[in-house]
C-alpha cells in the first residue's frame, strides 16, 4: 500500500511516511486504503503519531481504535516546553507544519488544529469565532494552564488571531501570536463578489503551490463546466501529476472543496477588532501576502505591538525545506527556547 501511494519501490518497516515524500493528500489516500483492507478506520492524526509501517501494523492489531473527533493533531507531542499550537490554512490540513515541527527544538511540543469536515461527513465550521472557540477547548485539554503560543500560516493566521482575542478576553496570557504570511480581511474584501469559479481557481493555485507542481488547468475551460465536472477535472489533473493515486474517490475531493470554500468565506467575513498585545508577522519576500505596506488595511492598523520580519521565499516555500530554516530562526525570536549547551 505504501509503495503504491508513495510510488517508492523499496520501503522499510521503520521508514517515516513524511521522509518518503508523504503529504496531506497522499495521507488521506493511504488511510482510505488501510480502512478498506482491514475494516478499521484510522483517524488521519494516527499518521503523525505512528508514521511507520511497523507502528501502524501494531496499532491495527489493537482490538479497538478510538477516534476522539478532536481537531487537535499531535504533530510532535514530546518535550517539556509549552506547546506550540498551529492553526490550519484554508485547505484545513496541518501537514504544512510538519517540516517546521521537525526542525524546532525537540523540547518544544507541536500540535496542529485541523478543520472539521475533512475526514467525515461532519460539516465544517462556518465562522472564525466558532472555529476559535472549538480550538481553544481542544488546546486546553492538553494545556490547561497559560501561557499559550499560537501560530497561523495563511488564513490560519486569522483564526489564530481570533483565538488570541478570545484567550485574552477570558483572562489567559498569550505569550506569542505568530502570523505567517497572513493578511487580514478588509471591508473591500467583504463587499467583493466571489463566485464558485474564482474559488476553484484559488484552490488550484494553493494546491499548485503546496505541492510544487503546476496543475495547468485553463480557467476558461474550467468556468464552462458544471460543479461536479470541475471537481472531476481537478481530480484528474492531480492524478496525472502523481499527486494523487488514480483510484482516489471524488467524495474525498468534495470534502476538501467544502472545507476550502467554508474556511475562505468564514475568514473573508471575519470582523477585525484591535488586538492589545504583541504579535509577530513573518512575511515572505516574494509575492508578499501580508499587505504590511498598506497603512489602511494591514495588520499594523489593528495590532498594537506588531513586529514584522521578512524572510526569503514565497508564500509556500517558506514553510518547506530548505527555506523553512529561516522561518525557524524567526520563530525562535519569540518562542524563548532555552539554548542547548
Amino acid at each position: 500500500m505504501w509503495s503504491e501511494v508513495l510510488d517508492v519501490d523499496r520501503i522499510g518497516i521503520r521508514d517515516n511516511f513524511f521522509d518518503l515524500g508523504g503529504h496531506s493528500l497522499l495521507a488521506v489516500r493511504l488511510m482510505t486504503k488501510i480502512g478498506q483492507k482491514f475494516q478499521k478506520t484510522l483517524p488521519l492524526a494516527t499518521l503523525f503519531q505512528s508514521p511507520t509501517i511497523e507502528q501502524l501494523a501494531s496499532l491495527l492489531q489493537a482490538p479497538i481504535i478510538v477516534s476522539t473527533g478532536s481537531p487537535l493533531i499531535p504533530i510532535q507531542p514530546q518535550g517539556s516546553l509549552p506547546p506550540l499550537f498551529c492553526i490550519h490554512p484554508g485547505g484545513g490540513h496541518v501537514f504544512c507544519y510538519v517540516e517546521m515541527a521537525g526542525q524546532l527544538s525537540p523540547t518544544r511540543p507541536v500540535y496542529g488544529l485541523q478543520a472539521f469536515g475533512l475526514e467525515s461527513d461532519r460539516q465544517p465550521l462556518t465562522s472564525v469565532e466558532e472555529m476559535a472557540d472549538e480550538y481553544i477547548k481542544a488546546i486546553r485539554q492538553v494545556q490547561p494552564q497559560e501561557p499559550y503560543y499560537l501560530v497561523g500560516w495563511c488564513s490560519g493566521g486569522i483564526i489564530a488571531f481570533e483565538m488570541a482575542q478570545q484567550l485574552l478576553a477570558s483572562g489567559y496570557q498569550v505569550a506569542s501570536l505568530v502570523l505567517i504570511d497572513s493578511y487580514p480581511p478588509t471591508a473591500v474584501d467583504r463587499n467583493e463578489d466571489i463566485d464558485r469559479d474564482m474559488l476553484m481557481a484559488m484552490l488550484i493555485e494553493e494546491l499548485s503551490g503546496l505541492y510544487g507542481k503546476e496543475l495547468a488547468i485553463a480557467l476558461e475551460e474550467l468556468y464552462q463546466l458544471d460543479p461536479l465536472d470541475q471537481l472531476n477535472l481537478l481530480l484528474e489533473k492531480l492524478q496525472q501529476l502523481g499527486i494523487l493515486p488514480s483510484d482516489m474517490e471524488i467524495q474525498q475531493a468534495q470534502r476538501l472543496w467544502n472545507v476550502f470554500c467554508t474556511n475562505f468565506m468564514a475568514c473573508r467575513h471575519y470582523q477585525l477588532k484591535t488586538y492589545p498585545a504583541k504579535a509577530l508577522l513573518i512575511c515572505a519576500s516574494e509575492n508578499n501576502q501580508c499587505k504590511v505596506q498598506d497603512s489602511n488595511s494591514g495588520w499594523n492598523t489593528i495590532i498594537n505591538h506588531l513586529k514584522i520580519c521578512t524572510i526569503p521565499g514565497n508564500h509556500y516555500t517558506i514553510v518547506q525545506t530548505p527555506l523553512v530554516k529561516n522561518l525557524i530562526q524567526a520563530l525562535e525570536m519569540v518562542l524563548e527556547t532555552p539554548q542547548e549547551k
